[in-house]
Order: structure tokens, then C-alpha cells, then sequence
């Protein structure tokens, strides 16, 4: 940062994490302190928000966000996942009052540029305000999509074309498909609410294989040692972070052996530990693959840690 910027007040990135975690310390405190009787429920759903940006070509090379319209284009290279995972949260009089809502895919519609934006988050607040109340908090969670994205290069003009010609941006196309399922699930997490519920937390710091040597130039750190991870249980449902992008098959493990019976998982939480790839993806090589500081063997054992504490409160 130059001296000029300072002088205007611009923060560096680590100057805002300072100022952004005492803000939401003390709204956490402040939320508990004044905290009224109320009831939660889940829900999932399904909303196509997230795509695959790993492409794969006849060579068996890979590259993230690669082209496609080419006769050496083999495939695209792993999952994808459109779950829709939902909680809810009521007050006394059963009245909604907010929302977590998890997808597998990072708000990155708006590509390059200066502009800080929530990405299509801002238009699921502004869809779920018009649908039910400007009172109900939209809290956004970003599930595992290491290799995610919100735009398909697959149908992606078709996609386009057809947002057009209903007259809405892309944003506002992927907060439709969110608020849709949110409201196909509503009416049903409504009739479960819970006001008398299993609430636990704990936390893990874990030293992960790392790779040797790390090969990250453009990274900030050059290890992830101990990596922080937290898990919680809320009732029937498990949450659990981690510092990582993680891609898709880890969250999957995840919630595959989790004794709960709905699982989030949340990535790049605690911290920003570069991607976590699969050993497919090793393979392919490309941006993702090829510099990372946690690779196959920490991913897995990331799962089985996970997976043990996560369990472990479901005695």
C-alpha cells in the first residue's frame, strides 16, 4: 500500500480482517447477551447455482475456466453439487426471523474491476426481503467448491440468452433459483420447528500433511500449522468450517459418514489456506492442482478428523 492510500484511510487486506472480526465479535456477543426465546428448523432443497470450472482435455491435462469449444475437450473433470442446505430460525410467535443459507459455488458472477459486492448474495436479500420480510437475516454460507463456480461454460450462453430474455441479470437469476427453493422448503421446516434443542461446539486445530515444498509464489502464507477447524451441533444438524477452498469430493466424505442428519460444510472460514485438490485433479494438473499447500493426503485426513468430532457429538 502506498503511502498516499494510507493517508486516504484504505486498509490493507489484513488491516480489514482486524477490523471486520472485532465487528463481528462484538455483534456475536451482543446477539448472545440479548438472545430471547426462539425455535430452529432445517430443510434442504435443490438450486442450480454452481458449476464445475475444471475442464479436462484428450491429452489428460486439465485447466480451470479452460475452453471448451475445442475438438480436444474431453470432459468435465469432477462432481458438482446443487444441494440447497437451510436453517431457520423463529422467534417465540413462530415468525421467521433469518436464514443460513448454504450452497457449493463462491459468489464470483462479476469478474474483474474495483467494485465490492456481495455478488448474487445482495439479490437473494433483496428476493427473500420481497417474498417474506425486510426482517429476515440472510446469512450466506459458502459450502465445499473448491472447484465451483457460478456459470457454466457448458450452456453458459444458452444460459445467458435466457436470462436475457426474461429481462434479469445472471445475479438475479441464480436468487431466483435460491429463493425458489427456499420457499419449497419453508412450508415444511415450519411444521418441525424445535425450541428445545442439543446445542454443542468445539474446536479442532489439526497439523495436516503439507506438501514439500509448498510451491505457492502468490501465496500469503507458506503454512497452514495447526489449521483451525470448528464443529457444531444445533439438533438434528452439524456444521462444520475449514480455512480451505475445498473441492467438492471432501465435503462430500464429509457429509457421507456424518452421524448427523444434515451436514454443512463451510470453506474458507478461519482463514484463506489456498485450494484443497483431489488426487484427480493432481492428475489434470492447472490452476488449483499444481500450487497448493494441503493436497489428497491432508484432504483425507481433514475428513477423518472431521468425521471423529463431528460424531463424537452424537454420543
Amino acid at each position: 500500500m502506498t503511502p498516499a492510500e494510507k493517508a486516504k484511510g484504505w486498509m490493507t487486506g489484513d488491516d480489514y480482517g482486524d477490523f471486520l472480526a472485532q465487528r463481528v465479535a462484538a455483534a456475536a456477543v451482543k446477539a448472545w447477551k440479548s438472545r430471547k426465546p426462539g425455535g430452529v428448523s432445517w430443510a434442504i432443497d435443490q438450486a442450480v447455482v454452481g458449476y464445475n470450472r475444471r475442464f479436462v482435455y484428450m491429452d489428460g491435462s486439465a485447466k480451470m475456466m479452460g475452453g471448451v469449444n475445442t475438438p480436444g475437450f474431453d470432459c468435465v473433470e469432477g462432481v458438482e453439487d446443487h444441494s440447497l442446505s437451510l436453517l431457520f430460525f423463529w422467534d417465540a410467535d413462530r415468525k421467521l426471523t433469518g436464514m443460513i443459507i448454504n450452497v457449493a459455488s463462491p459468489a464470483q458472477t462479476e469478474q474483474g474491476g474495483n467494485l465490492i459486492s456481495a455478488d448474487f448474495w445482495h439479490d437473494v436479500r433483496e428476493e427473500i426481503a420481497g417474498r417474506h420480510s425486510k426482517e429476515v437475516f440472510v446469512f450466506p454460507q459458502c459450502g465445499a467448491a473448491g472447484e465451483g463456480f457460478p456459470q457454466s461454460k457448458i450452456r453458459g450462453r444458452a444460459e445467458s440468452a435466457m436470462a436475457q430474455r426474461k429481462g434479469i441479470t445472471w445475479r438475479r437469476e441464480i436468487a431466483l433459483r435460491i429463493a425458489d427453493g427456499v420457499d419449497r422448503a419453508l412450508p415444511v421446516a415450519r411444521k418441525f420447528i424445535e425450541t428445545a434443542v442439543v446445542f454443542k461446539h468445539t474446536v479442532a486445530r489439526i497439523d495436516l500433511p503439507e506438501k514439500d515444498p509448498p510451491a505457492l509464489p502468490f501465496a500469503k502464507v507458506d503454512s497452514v500449522k495447526p489449521a483451525e477447524f470448528h464443529m457444531l451441533r444445533l439438533g438434528d444438524v452439524a456444521m462444520v468450517t475449514c480455512p480451505f477452498e475445498l473441492f467438492i469430493d471432501y465435503g462430500m466424505r464429509i457429509r457421507a459418514r456424518s452421524e448427523a442428519l444434515m451436514t454443512f460444510v463451510v470453506q474458507l472460514s478461519c482463514g484463506h489456506s489456498e485450494y484443497l485438490p483431489t488426487t484427480r485433479a493432481i492428475r489434470g494438473g492447472g490452476y488449483s492442482a499444481e500450487q497448493y499447500l494441503v493436497g489428497p493426503e491432508g484432504g483425507q485426513v481433514l475428513v477423518d478428523e472431521a468425521v471423529k468430532r463431528i460424531n463424537a457429538l452424537w454420543p
